[in-house]
């Protein structure tokens, strides 16, 4: 329920691997993507409010509009997991 996935979105988890799940599950509500395709997103389709990518399972060039939650979740893994090829 949405209600369960606010909960889950106020968490804390103490152990970063914990973290990481529960921002990669977050991320794929937030945004419908698969977790194949989450895992292969990469910082340079990610704009302001949207990000591009080519489905792994279809092919396909889409555009897919970020809401509040998965705007904020994106800032998070900046500040937290800041791995060095991220603008």
């Amino acid at each position: 329920t949405s209600d369960e996935l606010m909960e889950l979105y106020k968490y804390k988890p103490l152990l970063k691997g914990e973290r990481v799940v529960q921002l990669m599950y977050l991320f794929s509500c937030f945004t419908g993507l698969r977790y194949s395709d989450a895992l292969r997103l990469k910082w340079n389709q990610c704009h302001e409010k949207y990000f591009d990518f080519v489905t792994k399972k279809t092919n396909d060039l889409l555009k897919i509009e970020l809401n509040n939650f998965a705007c904020k979740i994106l800032e998070i893994c900046r500040k937290e997991f800041n791995p060095i090829n991220m603008p």
